[in-house]
């Protein structure tokens, strides 16, 4: 036999507001033993109102043997779970009443439209929702297809063509007139940024980082020399090539200079301390004020 659609479908680690569930119960006769082949009379109470007839019934998986058998399923949909506490109770004229009570968990919504279309293995976003890639990966997408709704964890999202893969496959390829909610899982957290990218060009970064950590910084040292507005020295700078920053840029990044940028002209080591002189400034710079060299 075949597996049951509607399993693949709302195989979801916790019942959500507003999403199809699936539940799997045993029926149980007055002794506590199995039941097979019952007929189920399932209804379903949203938030303590009148219970009334689900749409789907009760239904047996069926078993390689008789003393196996017991376990049925019933598929709750999108209206029934739509409710804060929803309370189930399946009779049937063999078996005690098993009650199921559910609390649906209303998680947050990233993105939602209709698709560009897709395949039975990813679905097309509407266009501009994926900002960089992997911006949704692991995130849940529930999606109405041909009325049919199911459920998927997004696994590759890709931001040139808008596509995102779904494990498992849809049981259905995504048309271009299907529309999605896309969920953030409780306990996840997503960048709201592509931490790896600028403007989602990888080599952007990559230039950034090389550029960024060829930046000396340094801090001034008063101790043995005083600061004038055109030299000072830093104790955390030992290079011992004369000249070797001359034509760099010094920018204060603390105290009174702080954001003020000029020119060296001249640099040398002096009893272990850098010396650097530069264009005037404002004013002398203070003791342990911080700096870069660009």
């Amino acid at each position: 036999m075949a597996e049951v659609t509607a399993f693949r479908n709302n195989a979801l680690p916790y019942p959500i507001y507003g999403a199809p569930y699936t539940v799997v119960f045993p029926l149980l006769d007055a002794d506590g033993d199995p039941v097979t082949g019952a007929t189920c009379d399932s209804e379903v109470s949203k938030n303590g109102d009148t219970a009334v007839d689900c749409t789907n019934e009760g239904t047996e998986i069926p078993f390689d043997t008789a003393t196996n058998k017991g376990m049925y399923y019933l598929t709750l949909t999108a209206a029934e779970m739509t409710a804060d506490i929803v309370t189930i109770t399946i009779y049937s004229a063999t078996s005690k009443a098993t009650p199921i009570v559910l609390y649906p968990r209303k998680l947050v919504t990233l993105a939602s439209g209709t698709s560009q279309g897709g395949a039975v293995g990813y679905i097309t976003l509407a266009a501009s929702t994926v900002d960089f890639d992997g911006q949704f990966n692991g995130c849940l997408c529930v999606a109405t297809i041909d009325t049919n709704v199911e459920s998927r964890i997004l696994q590759v999202c890709t931001s040139a063509d808008q596509q995102c893969t779904v494990t498992p496959n849809w049981n259905v390829a995504p048309d271009a007139d299907d529309t999605y909610i896309i969920y953030l899982p409780e306990g996840m957290q997503i960048p709201t940024s592509n931490v790896v990218a600028l403007n989602n060009d990888d080599t952007a970064a990559s230039n950034l980082q090389k550029s960024a950590s060829v930046i000396q910084q340094g801090t001034v040292d008063t101790t043995a020399v005083a600061t004038t507005t055109t030299t000072f020295e830093s104790d955390d700078i030992t290079e011992a090539t004369a000249d070797h920053y001359v034509g760099g840029v010094i920018i204060f990044t603390s105290g009174i200079l702080l954001y003020q940028a000029t020119d060296i002209t001249d640099y040398v080591l002096n009893g272990g301390r850098g010396a650097f002189t530069f264009t005037e400034m404002t004013e002398g710079a203070g003791n342990d004020d911080t700096f870069v060299i660009v």
